[in-house]
């Protein structure tokens, strides 16, 4: 975070939390030591917060860029710092941002009638053998996705399911399994884990897909090809 009151431009704080970022950010504008003008310059959700912080903070401080040993106040130019932060495995969100592991909840009326129109009617496809209801989309992943582009799905408990997109049968490959749709993607990964009912999750929504230089994106905000 970065404060135009404190002295130099490349003054900045760096730190973790375990809420989300934009939680934080209204804490240090409403703590009474400090100007109410704090901005978020990056945020990174990882796996660890306290390793995470202590690796970001030894790399700052072999460069001489701690202010106090007992404060997390450092004279860090962006370049840097984003560098840095490059290098320790994670999802950069923004304020804006749901956190990259939490399902997405809609924010208001106009956006849930939005996804309902994506997919909403369920359909039955067969996966191995079986059954299983899903729900149809009206976006075609070949729009949206390169061949070998690699998907994750999360759950809340953490546990996560990777597969890989078939252009050429424009599915989701885990495996021996094959999915027509990030939705049936999802779904299969919550019945499998958590023994959840079948037809319940918005692929589009909750999916990831990788992007070229190795960050993670939601599904739903890619750019048609």
């Amino acid at each position: 975070m970065r404060n135009p009151t404190l002295r130099g431009e490349n003054t900045g704080k760096v730190g973790y939390t375990t809420r989300h970022v934009k939680k934080r950010l209204s804490d240090a504008n409403s703590e009474t030591y400090s100007l109410p003008e704090w901005e978020v310059e990056l945020a990174k959700e990882v796996d660890d917060v306290v390793d995470a912080e202590k690796k970001v903070h030894k790399l700052l401080e072999l460069h001489g860029m701690r202010m106090n040993p007992r404060r997390e106040f450092f004279q860090v130019p962006s370049a840097i710092i984003k560098a840095i932060f490059d290098l320790i495995p994670g999802q950069y969100y923004t304020i804006d941002d749901t956190l990259p592991s939490d399902p997405i909840t809609p924010v208001t009326d106009t956006e849930e009638e939005i996804e309902d129109t994506e997919e909403d009617t369920e359909i039955v496809e067969e996966h191995n053998g079986e059954a299983v209801p899903v729900r149809a989309t009206a976006k075609d992943m070949r729009d949206y996705l390169n061949d070998g582009t690699r998907l994750r799905h999360r759950l809340l408990n953490g546990d996560e399911w990777f597969g890989t997109y078939n252009r050429d049968t424009n599915t989701i490959d885990r495996g021996d399994s094959h999915y027509p749709t990030p939705s049936a993607f999802a779904d299969a990964h919550s019945v499998e884990v958590l023994q959840a009912q079948r037809g319940k999750r918005s692929g589009w929504s909750e999916c990831f897909a990788e992007l070229p230089n190795g960050e993670w994106k939601y599904l739903r905000k890619l750019e048609i090809l």
